[in-house]
């Protein structure tokens, strides 16, 4: 090992470091087993073992050993944690997709108050666009699935919602749009993505113009790809073949800049003074160069869960936010960040139901959460009322990373309040069920504050 130089990790997870003898001036009781673990990650020629050993499964078996990657037909390889939509095993309930739509609701409303267009994309599953080289031991769902769901239900609210799987699907007979040892799509596909996004924008804003890089010549590419590098870690290209596109770059990338893997990106053109402001995930990355060439101004964002506290400082017309397919059910998982809306409801003739509740300050907010013991598979809107009076509509989320004790049957809440809109004291909490009401009141001391850290 003194003498080997482990290849650059490849695995998509944090390799485990050397263990020291001491930590914080006392003896390491844990460094035997820590050191076991650093070596089972570490020894010499690993990667070269465990490429050999793909391989072998490969070609003989034609069945992957890497439990996150699918094997499939003619080379193609898909991403595992896709399977579940592909075979129609999501665990989420009809309530839980309109609970989602109820969450880019209330940020389409926010932003409208702000001046601001919204608009929300989803980028299909590879699997979504090209079923066909799946492994077939995987029977592919005849059921709506949740994409399909969410999309209906964004359309019955009148969410602006720009429909990429029909897009790639209506652009997928002559060239692949997803790189076959990759998860994400290639160059054609972003272009078609980027288009249908920027089509639907000029619909919200008529005066914006846009090139759709229809004649850019492709050139070959040689990247291995993110699944077949976690196969086979020592891979350095792929048979992918012409996917990428020589676009002309028209804009400038504000420093500090790495690579498009980059947390924030902000870059700024001279052809029009349109400003966008798009939060998003990796699919995002090949997108950048189409949506900066059009626009003067863009600002993305790869936090989660989106943030609208720097929306003033970007000043966009409109704000994009596209998720992965296979991460639609995070929307759940983590309010974003922006300050609730202010409601006014009826009183109400409403059961008691108990439940739980924290305020922790978070910035120039204070964060609410909690939940009631009531069924959370169900669809609902939520409604927090302080002491003042005042009520605010909160997101139907359960904060799953801080609520770690869930009940079997919870509905969650989750809001942010300005530093100034809150009013310590008792909380009213009110959860209406499609007409079937429940409200619990906690007393000031029953509100758990937490401390900012």
């Amino acid at each position: 090992m003194p003498f080997y130089q482990t290849p650059a990790n490849s695995e998509k997870r944090v390799l485990t470091k050397k263990p020291k003898l001491f930590e914080d001036g006392k003896p390491n009781l844990n460094f035997f087993t820590q050191l076991n673990d650093y070596f089972s990650d570490n020894f010499a020629f690993r990667l070269e073992m465990v490429h050999i050993n793909e391989l072998i499964y490969t070609v003989a078996l034609k069945h992957s050993t890497n439990e996150q990657v699918i094997f499939g037909k003619s080379g193609w390889l898909y991403f595992n944690e896709t399977i579940a939509d592909y075979t129609g095993m999501t665990a989420l309930s009809d309530g839980q997709v309109e609970r989602i739509a109820t969450v880019l609701t209330l940020q389409s409303e926010y932003l409208k108050s702000k001046g601001v267009q919204y608009i929300f994309t989803v980028a299909p599953n590879k699997n979504t666009i090209y079923p066909q080289f799946m492994p077939t031991r995987f029977v592919k769902s005849s059921r709506p699935s949740v994409l399909d769901k969410l999309a209906d239900a964004l359309t019955i609210r009148q969410i602006h919602y720009s429909d990429l799987k029909k897009a790639l699907l209506s652009e997928n007979t002559h060239k692949y749009l997803y790189h076959k040892t990759d998860t994400h799509w290639n160059d054609l596909g972003a272009r078609v993505a980027a288009n249908s996004i920027m089509q639907d924008i000029k619909k919200l804003l008529p005066e914006f113009n846009f090139n759709d890089s229809k004649n850019v010549a492709t050139v070959e590419t040689k990247s291995a790809g993110d699944l077949k590098t976690m196969l086979f870690p020592l891979s350095k290209s792929s048979d992918d073949g012409y996917t990428s596109l020589a676009l002309d770059s028209l804009y400038t990338v504000k420093r500090p800049f790495r690579s498009a893997e980059d947390a924030k990106i902000t870059t700024t053109s001279d052809v029009n003074l349109t400003r966008l402001m798009m939060f998003r995930d990796s699919f995002g990355n090949a997108i950048i160069p189409f949506l900066s060439n059009n626009f003067g101004y863009v600002h993305y964002s790869r936090e989660y869960p989106v943030n609208f506290s720097d929306l003033d400082a970007h000043s966009p017309d409109i704000v994009v936010y596209e998720i992965a397919q296979r991460n639609v059910p995070k929307l759940l998982n983590k309010a974003p960040l922006m300050p609730a809306i202010k409601r006014q409801i009826a009183n109400l003739d409403a059961a008691d139901a108990n439940g739980i509740i924290f305020a922790k300050p978070k910035g120039n907010y204070v964060h609410v959460y909690g939940y009631i013991n009531r069924d959370g598979n169900s669809a609902y809107r939520c409604y927090v009322t302080d002491s003042s009076g005042q009520t605010y509509e909160t997101f139907p989320i359960f904060e799953t990373e801080k609520l770690t004790n869930k009940p079997a049957k919870s509905a969650g809440f989750s809001l942010y309040l300005t530093q100034k809109d809150y009013v310590a004291g008792d909380f009213t909490v009110t959860f209406d069920f499609s007409g079937t009401t429940v409200s619990h009141t906690f007393k000031k001391q029953e509100v758990n504050l937490l401390a900012d850290k």
